[in-house]
């Protein structure tokens, strides 16, 4: 129901754009193109990756990163009057170490077609949302889904999607955009493979061992100590993740109003989304963690030394049969099945941008609230503020060389951030394994916020950008950035000194179609484990578990375009 009704608001909200549009388009909408021509380009650049920290590092993240690739983007638009057709691919080749046989890949890029009457825009097909004034760090950039698989270079997966744009007033313009349903983003890294194995199997006391110590000949006082043997039983991982990408019945919607007076441009937007990241759905089992010959006190077991002024072995064998029987819960709860899911999150967004004297400035934010009202703060993904607050400026000889500097944040509401003190080493008390509420939320806690993607609850970021052409644009330095300080954690596992990007890049452009470029991509994440007095790599950090991947690269780049007229 709920669905229906957001269906219902987004086509009353569009009939009255359009009746507006259509009653202001005369003088108020930007004239349509009446061009009819062909544009066609084509661009490719071939990479080589050199790896500087650990060369000998496999995974099949490591191997999609370092291979030799050729990536080609061949695009075609076509405009006809009113109408507008977009079609670009990308032709890749990567060479794969373990997969060499499917070295091409084809994918699409944008591909959709739009009208553009005078009193706005539609369009429909795989589009690609420049939505946000910042640059690159946009939080209300949210339709399209994201390739995390290169952290240096970002990029937009096209969104099946029908979007409208209107006109009505000079000032104004309302973008409304309808996603069926939404595909995955990329991630580098295979989600179920993030679930330890170990919390599926099962764990059985089968045997033990006894030892007498500080025995008193005088007394016949003693201490027993007892062990028990535990067998493991390796269970099938259950790991099942709801396949969104094609529910028809859970569209994606969003809403833009953008303002234009002079000075200052801004933005406000609303999105009915579908959570990029996952949820975790627990299902847990009871099982019998004693074998039934320990839970017998009477049980034989062989016993060492164990007669001593009339204590007999069979006392001691029932001693510590009890002893361990009183130690170990007869049953516990273990993961039966764990379901990951993406689910609903509403956005409200807001960017503006500006300036002065020389310098460009802009501010985005983005409120997310998660949709889950069965479940209790530790089982759901918590709301989640993001901003991004920035400057660019235009120096030096002609005013050709540029920076551009931003402050980014996030901000998780009733983050939990005493997992590991609550929870010594991040174990589960054993005498509570038996109690299923207690381990229920243990495992939801271990799970909700990893896999939400919510690893801090403050994290400031920083990132610079800058170039520096030289010899008349021919030789062109770039240095690109990056730092993020979480600032609220849970400082009981670890010290978080922060994570790092760095990419030098120098550029020779030696004619219009053609560069060659050199540089390095260095990513690190430093932390101090509770307990160590050293300093090392967080590889399980979002940018630190691309460490042993820094590496040197090549690229040679190749690109040419044309626009012919249409005959008449």
């Amino acid at each position: 129901m709920r669905t229906c009704r957001f269906n219902a608001i987004t086509v009353t909200v569009l009939a009255l754009v359009s009746a507006l549009s259509v009653l202001n388009a005369a003088e108020k909408a930007p004239a349509a193109s009446s061009a009819n021509e062909i544009k066609i380009m084509q661009k490719s650049a071939a990479e080589v990756f050199v790896p500087i920290i650990n060369p000998l590092h496999d995974s099949s993240l490591s191997n999609y990163l370092r291979a030799p690739k050729l990536r080609n983007l061949l695009g075609v638009e076509l405009n006809s009057g009113e109408m507008k057709f977009v079609s670009y691919w990308n032709a890749d080749v990567i060479l794969l170490q373990e997969n060499i046989s499917n070295a091409v890949s084809v994918t699409a890029g944008e591909n959709y077609i739009s009208w553009n009457p005078r009193f706005g825009r539609i369009a429909a097909g795989n589009q690609v949302f420049a939505w946000g004034k910042a640059d690159g760090m946009n939080p209300t950039a949210i339709l399209n889904p994201m390739d995390y698989r290169i952290p240096v270079d970002l990029k937009k997966i096209p969104a099946l999607s029908l979007s409208y744009t209107a006109y009505p007033a000079p000032w104004m313009s309302l973008d409304a955009v309808y996603l069926p349903f939404k595909q995955e983003s990329m991630l580098p890294y295979v989600i179920a493979d993030r679930i330890p194995r170990s919390v599926f199997n099962k764990y059985t006391a089968t045997s033990f061992s006894m030892n007498i110590t500080n025995f008193n000949m005088g007394t016949g006082a003693m201490g027993l100590t007892t062990a028990a043997a535990v067998q493991e039983t390796v269970m099938t991982n259950d790991i099942h993740k709801e396949q969104t990408e094609l529910y028809l019945e859970r569209p994606v919607g969003a809403l833009r109003m953008n303002f234009f007076f002079g000075p200052v441009d801004f933005s406000v937007m609303y999105a009915y989304d579908i959570d990029q990241f996952y949820t975790t759905a627990i299902t847990l089992e009871k099982y019998t963690a004693l074998s039934s010959a320990l839970v017998d006190p009477a049980v034989d077991a062989a016993v060492s030394n164990a007669e001593f002024h009339g204590v007999i072995p069979s006392v001691l064998t029932n001693m510590a049969a009890l002893a361990l029987k009183a130690s170990i819960p007869q049953s516990v709860y273990r993961i039966a099945a764990i379901e990951l899911e993406r689910k609903r999150i509403h956005r409200i967004g807001l960017d503006l941008k500006t300036s002065a004297g020389p310098f460009g400035l802009w501010g985005e934010t983005c409120f997310s609230i998660g949709e889950d009202p069965k479940r209790t703060i530790s089982r759901i993904r918590n709301p989640q503020l993001d901003w991004t607050a920035g400057l660019d400026v235009s120096y030096g000889p002609d005013d050709q060389w540029y920076l551009n500097v931003q402050y980014t944040g996030t901000y998780v509401l009733n983050y939990d951030s005493r997992f590991y003190a609550d929870y010594a080493n991040g174990m589960p008390d054993s005498n509570q394994s038996g109690n299923a509420s207690y381990m229920e939320e243990y495992y939801y806690r271990a799970f909700t916020q990893k896999f939400g993607n919510q690893f801090e609850g403050l994290t400031h970021g920083f990132i610079l950008r800058a170039n520096w052409p030289l010899m008349q644009e021919t030789l062109i330095p770039s240095l690109t950035l990056s730092y993020f300080l979480p600032a609220y954690y849970d400082t009981a596992e670890k010290t978080r000194y922060g994570r790092a990007m760095v990419m030098p890049e120098i550029t020779w452009k030696i004619s219009d179609a053609c560069s060659a470029s050199i540089g390095a991509a260095l990513y690190a994440a430093v932390v101090k484990k509770d307990g160590s007095n050293k300093l090392s790599i967080d590889r399980d950090d979002v940018i630190g578990m691309f460490y042993d991947d820094s590496s040197v690269f090549f690229r040679f780049t190749y690109a040419w375009n044309m626009t012919r007229p249409l005959s008449e």
